[in-house]
């Protein structure tokens, strides 16, 4: 996936916002890819669009990485 080779080897300055179609299924991939907007000690923004089917992969990182999630509805 082009998604998994950009985001282990392009080094871009400067990102504050990630924005993922649905969780990888390998969590250490989904807590990588989240990573890109937290680099040397700067802070910013992962939005992941996820259904129930991936939520348990979004629970796993979640667990694994020590943060919680703000999981928030659809728009109406």
């Amino acid at each position: 996936m082009a998604t998994d080779v950009a985001s282990r080897g392009l080094d871009i300055p400067l990102v504050d916002l990630v924005v993922q179609i649905e969780p990888p299924k390998d969590v250490e991939s989904y807590i990588h890819r989240s990573g890109r907007t937290a680099r040397a000690g700067r802070s910013g923004v992962c939005i992941t669009l996820y259904d129930s089917s991936n939520e348990e992969n979004l629970t796993k990182a979640e667990d694994l990485a020590g943060v919680e999630v703000e999981k928030l509805d659809v728009p109406t």
